[in-house]
């Protein structure tokens, strides 16, 4: 797939549209970014969370039908070690969860995948060290979570937080800075409508994104 995406680009094929997940459309971005090629989304993933971000629904009718009769927008890309990520990057305790959720588990489990892939994420879990540098502030804590988004979702249908866009320029980034068991548990309760952040235990930040160096 890569390499037609590649061949594309250098051909300067107007639209590439590019089927799957967030890891996939990740993956194309790397070389259709800043290109003379616009990169049309069909989300054929679990989470979906970039699709959801340009409100494009998982149905591929509805989706082709954006391709066709869609308008192109520019969006915000997040850069780690020089890769982009379209919508998040994540340290702890989703990246052990996007680990377990493999291909076979998600076609055999569908949605139920998450609350597998959260158990055993959570069995192996340990505490690490985090120092997170901006313009503003130095923080550190022990956690079990760092999210760093360019986009509104994460984990498929939960906000980054409650006003996070995937247009305005910014990153939004939140850590656990708590790792009790019952911490989680309303890190767990809140996250829907992206009320996480109210929690006293979730320290989060809105930084422009050229000015964002966030280290962990």
């Amino acid at each position: 797939m890569l390499a037609a995406i590649k061949k594309a680009v250098s051909d300067k094929v107007p639209l590439i549209a590019v089927g799957g997940g967030d890891g996939t459309l990740c993956s194309a971005a790397q070389t259709i970014a800043h290109s003379d090629s616009v990169m049309g989304v069909l989300p054929l993933g679990t989470g979906n969370s970039f699709a959801r971000d340009l409100e494009i629904v998982a149905d591929i009718d509805k989706a082709t039908d954006v391709l066709t009769k869609g308008k192109v927008i520019e969006v915000d890309c997040g850069i780690i070690n020089d890769q982009y990520f379209l919508n998040v990057a994540t340290v702890g305790l989703t990246t052990r969860i996007a680990a377990q959720l493999n291909g076979p588990a998600k076609r055999k489990l569908g949605r139920l995948v998450y609350g597998v892939a959260i158990f055993r994420a959570l069995a192996g879990m340990r505490p690490f060290h985090i120092k997170i540098v901006t313009p503003q502030k130095t923080l550190e804590f022990e956690t079990l979570q760092l999210v760093i988004g360019s986009g509104r979702f994460h984990a498929g249908p939960f906000p980054l937080a409650p006003d996070a866009s995937i247009t305005d320029g910014k990153l939004n980034l939140y850590v656990l800075a708590d790792t009790k068991p019952g911490t989680l548990l309303k890190y767990a309760l809140f996250l829907p409508g992206g009320h996480h952040t109210q929690l006293e235990a979730v320290k989060d930040l809105e930084i422009p994104a050229a000015a964002s160096k966030p280290a962990p």
